[in-house]
């Protein structure tokens, strides 16, 4: 591939990762920009990694990765018809299906992390509104 050819690819992907990243904050109610500057905002660093993985002749000869989390705040994936991505849920590993022309999106430890935190932030000013708020009402019965 021609350096041209991988500065345009990363550009169209740094495009998907803004439209991810303000979808992911507006569906957690928060706005737009939240999550890609709890991520590091226009810092951001992207890594394009390219693998090719043929298909084998003799599948279960292969050994293929073991489970394991992304570190990355989101990972795309570009793939193709050969089988083995798996996904964990429900206490269960699936076979990710191959949908042509789709894009298979995993949200990394980062955005995890950063889920947390904000959640704990936000937990912890909404019980501290109502304490205050309890404690604003117990003050006004107290002087009446």
């Amino acid at each position: 591939m021609s350096r041209e050819v991988n500065e345009e690819y990363a550009k169209y992907t740094r495009d998907v990762v803004d439209k991810l990243f303000t979808t992911l904050s507006l569906g957690l109610g928060l706005e737009g920009h939240v999550l890609k500057e709890a991520a590091g905002g226009e810092q951001i660093e992207y890594m394009l990694k390219i693998n090719y993985y043929p298909p084998c002749p003799r599948p279960d000869l292969t050994l293929g990765v073991e489970a394991h989390t992304d570190l990355s705040a989101i990972t795309i994936l570009v793939p193709n018809e050969v089988p083995g991505l798996q996904i964990f849920k429900d206490d269960h590993w699936i076979e990710a299906k191959y949908i042509p022309d789709a894009l298979i999106i995993h949200i990394g430890d980062q955005i995890e992390v950063i889920f947390l935190a904000l959640y704990l932030i936000f937990h912890s000013i909404f019980l501290l509104v109502l304490l205050l708020h309890s404690l604003f009402l117990f003050v006004l019965m107290g002087d009446y």
